[in-house]
C-alpha cells in the first residue's frame, strides 16, 4: 500500500498548532515524523478498538523523544482507508521529566 492521506479534524489540527507554538521544532517532528509514518504505515504498532465501524485504532508515541525535547507522548485515535488515514483525536500526555 502507497502512501495515504492524512486528514486532521478540527481539533487534532488545532492541538498541533498548539503544540507547534510551545515546541517551535514540533512541526517538523509532525510532518516528517508521524504524519509521515501514519500515512505509510497505520497498522504497525496500532491496537484496534473492538466492535467500531469503521474499524478505529489508538496509537502511542514513544517518550523517548522527551529527550528531542517533547516532555510528552501522544495517542492518536484514527480510522484508515485506501487512501486516508482520519486522525479523529489526539490525546497529549505529560511527563514528568526530572532534571
Amino acid at each position: 500500500m502507497g502512501l495515504r492521506t492524512i486528514i486532521e479534524s478540527p481539533s487534532v489540527e488545532a492541538e498541533i498548532n498548539r503544540l507547534t507554538k510551545k515546541y517551535p521544532r514540533f512541526s517538523e517532528w509532525w510532518e516528517l515524523g508521524w504524519s509521515w509514518r501514519l500515512s505509510r504505515e497505520p497498522f504497525l504498532d496500532a491496537t484496534e478498538i473492538p466492535e467500531t465501524n469503521p474499524q478505529t485504532y489508538l496509537l502511542k508515541t514513544s517518550p523517548h523523544h522527551a529527550t528531542m525535547g517533547f516532555p510528552f507522548t501522544l495517542t492518536f485515535l484514527y480510522t484508515v482507508s485506501d487512501d486516508e488515514v482520519r486522525l479523529l483525536n489526539v490525546r497529549v500526555i505529560e511527563l514528568s521529566i526530572e532534571e
